[in-house]
């Protein structure tokens, strides 16, 4: 304590690391600032400065802090394109971390613009066959599934789960990556049964390696209650669902947006075992994050009214529903194509075709 010198800086900042696998995002945000404050205050080291900055920034992502976490990462991208030059590896890892950052925040078209800038960098640098690149690519897919093009989504998450197959092998973390988002375009194409092998597969990988209580293994565990939701499977849906919620919740906050995916997942799935009125309490807490969160307008919001409208609709209260329907159709009007998911499920509802 007290010592400014690079060691001291280093020291802080492998504290902060374990601090945040640890989970504690709070010692880990402490022990970050310390790492940059002696940083800046040598002049030699301006690129520690910048590196200190980028992982400020991904503390802030993780816990939700959007706009805190733009601050930090712009002011890296900023010190990295002068200290290093556009076209540099740094400068390429600052793109992608705005890219990962704007897609956590719902807006795609930012995000893939900002992966885009990363994936040419770290082609030019490395070619297709190395990690970075390979991270940009399932970054692109993941952005363009989200946005529902499904099409161009394959190439890129197809693509970059051989990559990593082939060079860090199936039971990598990074793999696991992989698997999950291949598994979620196979979801999202309705091909369940091949869904659920990929998600079985990133789930057993992150809890041998991370364990049940990792915000990592809750998001394996959300997307097969979810998967398992959309299968009919309630009961197993629910036994996935439940525990994904209470880790978000007990690492990351009730508020966080990782914490309202789930709530919104388990409101589906209880209205469709019948719980209406429980449904409707975790529907309305999702609700509640994500306007905080995302904005009153945003797809991410309308997504919760199209569920909320589809609950409505299944206790028989067909007026009711159509009015969640009318509210999401403002939001994703114009911002998603006709054939995304969510416009043809807000088309049926207003249609009163409500499965």
């Amino acid at each position: 304590v007290g010592r400014v010198d690079v060691r001291a800086g280093e020291l802080s900042h492998l504290l902060g690391s374990y601090l945040e696998k640890m989970m504690d995002y709070e010692g880990a945000g402490r022990a970050y600032e310390r790492a940059l404050a002696i940083f800046e205050a040598l002049p030699e080291q301006a690129e520690a400065v910048a590196t200190s900055l980028s992982t400020l920034g991904g503390l802030a992502a993780e816990r939700g802090a959007y706009e805190e976490a733009r601050g930090y990462y712009e002011q890296a991208l900023t010190r990295r394109q002068t200290l290093t030059g556009a076209k540099s590896i740094e400068t390429g890892t600052s793109w992608n971390n705005l890219g990962y950052l704007w897609q956590r925040w719902g807006r795609y078209e930012e995000a893939k613009r900002h992966y885009g800038q990363a994936l040419a960098i770290f082609k030019a640098q490395f070619g297709l066959k190395h990690p970075h690149t390979i991270n940009s690519m399932n970054n692109m897919g993941g952005v363009l599934l989200e946005m529902g093009a499904y099409d161009e989504a394959e190439a890129y998450l197809g693509g970059a789960l051989r990559l990593y197959r082939n060079i860090l092998g199936d039971e990598h973390v990074l793999t696991a990556v992989g698997w999950t988002n291949v598994g979620l375009w196979h979801l999202l194409g309705e091909r369940y049964d091949e869904a659920e092998k990929l998600l079985l597969k990133a789930r057993q990988i992150r809890l041998a390696v991370w364990g049940d209580k990792h915000v990592a293994t809750a998001e394996s565990m959300n997307n097969l209650g979810r998967l398992w939701g959309e299968m009919g499977r309630y009961e197993e849906a629910w036994g996935q669902l439940v525990p994904a919620v209470g880790v978000w919740m007990g690492v990351l906050g009730v508020g966080h947006a990782h914490t309202a995916t789930g709530w919104n997942n388990l409101g589906v799935v209880l209205g469709r075992m019948g719980r209406w009125v429980e449904g409707e309490r975790a529907l309305g807490r999702a609700l509640a994050v994500r306007e905080r969160v995302f904005g009153v307008g945003h797809v991410k919001v309308a997504e919760v009214l199209v569920n909320w409208g589809d609950l409505r609709v299944a206790e028989g209260d067909e007026t009711g529903g159509k009015g969640y329907y009318e509210r999401a159709w403002g939001m994703v009007e114009g911002v998603l194509g006709e054939g995304h998911p969510l416009v043809r499920r807000i088309a049926a509802g207003l249609d009163g075709d409500v499965g």
